[in-house]
C-alpha cells in the first residue's frame, strides 16, 4: 500500500490554508491549538468545509486516519445530537460515499452510509469517547454497492470490521477527496490526516493507528541541487511560508 496524502497544519496561517485544501469555506483558523502541533478549527456545521484531494481519478480503496478533538454539537442541525468528523467524498457524484459522525449524547463515533437511507453501518460502544479530548479515527473502506467492506477503528482498537455493505452513492466506485467536519459539528479541531490506497508496501501498509504529523523545515542549502533556483539558492526558493 502507498501513502496517497499526509497532511498537518504546522507552518501554515489561517491565509494559507489553501495550500492545504482542495476546497474550503467557512468559519476556519489555524493556530497552536493542538495535543502536538498546530491544528485547524472548524466552527459553523454545515456552513463550514475543507476538502483535501486524494486522487483524481479516485480509487476504491483507502486508509484513512484522522486526529481530532469534537467540542460542541451545532443546534438544528443533526437531530441535535451529532457531527461529522470526516467524509470519503466522490466528486462525480459531488456526494459522500460515507461518512464518520460523533454522537455528542452518546460520546461514540459511528458511520453512515450513503444517502439517501444514511443506514449506520458501524459504531463503537456508548460512552466510550469524551467530547473535548483528542482521538484517531481510521476507517478502511472499499466502495461498492452491494460488496463494500468497511473497518472502523478509533485510538487504535478496531470496533467493527463487516462485508457486504452499501458504501457506493451513485454509479461512481471511488473516493477522491477527505472532507473534513461538516454537518451538526459546531466546534472541532483537527490535527491530522492521512490516506492510503491498496498499491506498494511498507511506510503506508494498512493503518498508522494513534500518530502525530511534525513539520521539519528547511533552514539551510543541502548538497544536492535537483532543479535550478529562479534566485537565490534553492532552499530560499521553498514555499513553506516560513523563512531559513
Amino acid at each position: 500500500m502507498a501513502t496517497l496524502m499526509m497532511m498537518g497544519f504546522n507552518g501554515i496561517t489561517t491565509a494559507q490554508l489553501d495550500r492545504r485544501s482542495a476546497f474550503s469555506a467557512g468559519t476556519l483558523t489555524v493556530g497552536a491549538t493542538g495535543q502536538y502541533a498546530q491544528a485547524l478549527r472548524m466552527q459553523d456545521g454545515g456552513n463550514s468545509a475543507f476538502f483535501a484531494e486524494v486522487a483524481d481519478p479516485g480509487v476504491a480503496t483507502l486508509w484513512v486516519g484522522v486526529r481530532v478533538k469534537p467540542v460542541t454539537q451545532k443546534v438544528g442541525e443533526g437531530n441535535d445530537e451529532y457531527g461529522t468528523v470526516f467524509s470519503l467524498y466522490d466528486y462525480v457524484e459531488a456526494a459522500n460515499n460515507i461518512s464518520v459522525v460523533y454522537h455528542f449524547v452518546d460520546e461514540n463515533f459511528f458511520v453512515f452510509g450513503p444517502g439517501p437511507g444514511y443506514a449506520v453501518l458501524a459504531s463503537t460502544p456508548v460512552g466510550s469517547f469524551p467530547a473535548n479530548a483528542w482521538h484517531t479515527v481510521e476507517v478502511k473502506c472499499t466502495v461498492d454497492g452491494a460488496a463494500g467492506v468497511l473497518i472502523l477503528r478509533v485510538d487504535g482498537h478496531q470496533y467493527y470490521s463487516g462485508t457486504g455493505l452499501d458504501t457506493q452513492v451513485g454509479a461512481s466506485t471511488s473516493t477522491n477527496a477527505i472532507g473534513l467536519g461538516g454537518w451538526g459539528m459546531d466546534d472541532a479541531y483537527f490535527e491530522g490526516l492521512y490516506a492510503n490506497d491498496s498499491t506498494g508496501s511498507g511506510l503506508g501498509a494498512g493503518f498508522f493507528g494513534p500518530f502525530r504529523i511534525d513539520a521539519v523545515f528547511p533552514t539551510a542549502a543541502g548538497s544536492s541541487t535537483q532543479f535550478t533556483p529562479l534566485s537565490g539558492t534553492n532552499v530560499s526558493n521553498v514555499d513553506d511560508g516560513n523563512t531559513p
